[in-house]
């Protein structure tokens, strides 16, 4: 028997569960209907807690944005939220061996010793570099055009590789950071921009903070599902999408639970998924979108038993010299390029967000692969956890065994915004107006975050 739903949406992770969130709040009695092939919906935000050990699958927590904040209100988690601490405010870089403080303020950025006096010299002269029109521009050429080779390399590279997992020689600036592109084109410089900019009056307590919640990044999903589990169906995976015929709906979508039709279709899949779906449809739309790259991320988490020592360290670290070694008081580091290691970076888990971990416990969470090192997702669970202790002993010191070993591998888990991607999305856009009511929606269109998802969910549910 054909189901019917004026609204289709496909994929429950955050884009389709928000998509959904914001067409009922809209409007209350609208029909919709939103499938996922896996049994639980997240797609990769997943939280557990095993053996005293809370363990993220993706994201660990939000820069929190008005519009998010909002919308967790109107799920009833406000309660539930959770600053990261003032330790976390500190970041660090993996370079030359060393960890290195990445400047939090403009007071930290002169007295660092990351950058030599020369490179903040050539960084401050941002402000005199004439503004230039590239819109095909690297992330890395226009760092290293308005603000020297040296913070292209020191700051801007290990950024990229963290938010990414990509290349910043190979990310497109106006797809990645859209805004600090507009800052140019505004301002003719980005420090102009940033000192223009002041402080919003009355804003909300959590905002432009680092938040999470207690039982993880899972609890939104929760609130989600649970609100709308009677429009969410999980275990149905869609196999194609065709056009309906005359005087119907518009789309008819074959599915491993029978038919369904329907006259809007939100696709809220990977590319590469959505690709697939679509070659009945648009053989030319599934090909462009098959096009886009993504990086490859494998998670690991590591609990130890026994806290190892903390340091609250200045300048360049190297603890491997400190007795049986030792994690900073921070975040964590991002590992640079240069270094040409597996390891994109680690996080002190239990020092961002508190009960994390039970008492006298620790939890560092060590991410490998992206582009440069797709190979790793390859290896068995018992290589990568040797390659992240290895890189830990390395790096920190640390000699001691975890009581407990996590790991998630996502083979396609970042989508990359590189210059060919800035193509292929022009002309993916031209193909979906010859397709009305056809819709995409996910993180490989306007931005990788849970807020981009968020925002960019909301602007497309206005439109129904």
């Amino acid at each position: 028997m054909t189901q019917k739903s004026n609204i289709l949406i496909i994929g429950a992770g955050i884009s389709g569960l928000s998509c959904l969130h914001f067409l009922k709040r809209k409007n209350p009695n609208v029909d919709v209907v939103l499938l996922e092939k896996n049994p639980h919906a997240g797609g990769t935000i997943r939280s557990r807690r095993e053996d005293g050990f809370l363990f993220e699958h993706g994201p660990n927590g939000i820069l929190a944005q008005p519009l998010t904040l909002e919308m967790f209100e109107q799920l009833g988690l406000s309660a539930h939220m959770i600053k990261a601490s003032e330790a976390a405010k500190k970041r660090y870089v993996l370079k030359n061996g060393k960890l290195n403080p990445v400047p939090g303020h403009p007071k930290d950025f002169f007295q660092s010793n990351y950058l030599s006096a020369a490179e903040k010299c050539r960084a401050v002269c941002e402000m005199f570099v004439p503004k230039s029109f590239v819109p095909d521009e690297t992330i890395y050429d226009f760092a290293r055009r308005r603000f020297g080779t040296a913070v292209a390399e020191k700051l801007f590279d290990p950024m990229v590789k963290g938010i990414f997992g990509g290349d910043a020689r190979r990310l497109h600036l106006r797809s990645v950071f859209s805004k600090v592109d507009r800052m140019e084109q505004q301002h003719g410089s980005v420090f102009r921009a940033l000192m223009k900019g002041k402080k919003e009056k009355g804003a909300v307590p959590f905002k432009r903070t680092l938040v999470s919640f207690r039982e993880g990044m899972q609890t939104v999903i929760d609130a989600l599902v649970e609100k709308y589990s009677r429009h969410i169906r999980c275990g149905v995976e869609v196999q194609n999408i065709s056009t309906g015929a005359s005087g119907r709906s518009r789309f008819v979508i074959q599915t491993s639970s029978g038919l369904f039709e329907a006259d809007h279709v939100i696709l809220c899949a990977p590319a590469f998924a959505a690709a697939k779906l679509l070659q009945g449809y648009d053989s030319e739309l599934s090909r462009l979108l098959g096009q886009i790259e993504y990086a490859p991320i494998v998670v690991t988490g590591m609990g130890f038993e026994r806290p190892p020592t903390r340091f609250s360290a200045v300048g360049g670290a190297d603890f491997t010299k400190r007795g049986r070694g030792g994690v900073p008081e921070a975040y964590g580091y991002l590992v640079a390029s240069s270094e040409k290691s597996p390891v994109l970076g680690a996080l002190f888990e239990d020092q961002i967000f508190e009960g994390r971990v039970s008492e006298n416990r620790a939890l560092l969470r060590v991410m490998l692969g992206g582009s440069d090192h797709p190979e790793i997702v390859r290896d068995s669970p018992e290589t990568i956890q040797s390659i992240a202790l290895n890189h830990l002993e390395k790096v920190l010191g640390l000699r001691q065994k975890p009581q407990k070993f996590f790991l998630k591998i996502w083979p396609q888990a970042i989508p990359q915004y590189t210059l060919e991607y800035a193509d292929v999305i022009r002309k993916a856009r031209g193909r979906l107006e010859n397709h009305p009511g056809l819709n995409l929606l996910a993180n490989y269109l306007g931005g990788v975050s849970f807020n981009d998802c968020v925002e960019n969910a909301s602007q497309l549910a206005e439109r129904f």
